[in-house]
């Protein structure tokens, strides 16, 4: 998470939350493994919320609070820590998504699981829905109790920003908005959408095996690997792409989209559009990059390599007629 002069690193393998300054000098190390306040058993995510605070999630235990300057601010353990971060305003004012009931279909194939999403206050426990969308697909193995998420299938995606939430369902160029009060015992927020001009692409020929194993590589769990990669076998032919991949909001609002229009290359198209839908420009960016935050003309992100191992990165934005070196 980019602040001001520092970034904040979620190092799940260790527990910790790491600071560091631009020149990636360890400033200060928060948390650490065990199950004591402010630590994790299991570091799954972290989100620095508008105002600077920091929340982390410990997997299916606890919500973690800090300050804008690190400080332990205190916990939450609840449910809804195995539900999705989307974004928070405040390290009390969270929003979450949560994928399907987690209970297995009756027979095997393909399956898409409704996506709720809701804001959440760690403080109080007190929630509420802000809507449903269509969700994620899922492929269950005939062959037995084994699923994944259907790489190039479709899903939720959301960010925040200052006015809201923008959700979209990847395979459709529509975007949600979603503008509601602070208060969790306001009426129904308002709701309004655009659409955005993308178009599906076609699916070549092992593009269906790229994503797959580039979702397997995901898994950190070698068994689970082991296990899961005979569904391959079993997957449903795959004609077109979704219209999107992924969605992050900048510090201006902007809604910036990853593509399929360069799939399989070593670099990746993210369109940005404002909150109506008129498309604003574009940006070039590592295929491998999944990115965590465009602000203060910079892009925060992480790259895995081959093996699995992950590392920081952190691009200055420069337009197409800049030396980009």
């Amino acid at each position: 998470m980019l602040g001001e002069t520092h970034v904040a690193i979620a190092d799940g393998s260790s527990g910790t939350i790491v600071i560091v300054d631009s020149a990636g000098r360890v400033l200060r190390r928060l948390g650490g493994k065990g199950a004591g306040p402010g630590e994790f058993r299991i570091l799954h995510a972290m989100s620095r919320c508008r105002d600077g605070s920091l929340v982390a999630v410990d997997f299916a235990l606890k919500f973690v609070r800090f300050d804008a300057r690190g400080t332990y601010r205190g916990e939450t353990p609840a449910s809804q820590a195995e539900s999705n971060l989307v974004g928070c305003r405040t390290a009390e004012q969270l929003v979450l998504r949560r994928d399907g009931d987690g209970l297995s279909p009756a027979v095997g194939g393909l399956h898409r699981e409704p996506a709720r999403l809701y804001r959440f206050r760690s403080d109080s426990l007190l929630e509420q829905t802000l809507g449903t969308f269509a969700g994620v697909e899922y492929f269950h193995s005939r062959q037995g109790p084994y699923y994944l998420d259907l790489p190039l299938g479709a899903r939720t995606v959301a960010a925040l920003w200052d006015g809201g939430i923008y959700v979209a369902d990847t395979d459709r160029p529509v975007v949600h908005v979603i503008q509601s009060s602070e208060s969790l015992r306001s009426s129904e927020p308002f709701r309004r959408q655009f659409s955005i001009a993308l178009r599906r692409l076609p699916v070549a020929p092992g593009d269906l095996r790229r994503a797959f194993d580039e979702r397997l590589a995901r898994i950190v769990n070698p068994e689970t690997r082991r296990i899961v990669a005979p569904i391959f076998d079993e997957f449903p032919d795959i004609r077109e792409f979704p219209y999107l991949d992924a969605m992050v909001v900048d510090d201006s609002d902007r809604v910036w989209v990853r593509t399929f229009e360069e799939y399989g290359e070593n670099w990746s198209r993210w369109r940005a559009f404002d909150g109506s839908g008129v498309e604003l420009g574009a940006l070039a960016l590592p295929a491998a990059l999944e990115v965590i935050e465009i602000r203060d003309g910079h892009v925060l992100g992480i790259l895995r390599d081959s093996a699995g191992a992950q590392s920081v990165a952190r691009y200055q934005l420069h337009r197409a007629s800049d030396d980009p070196r």
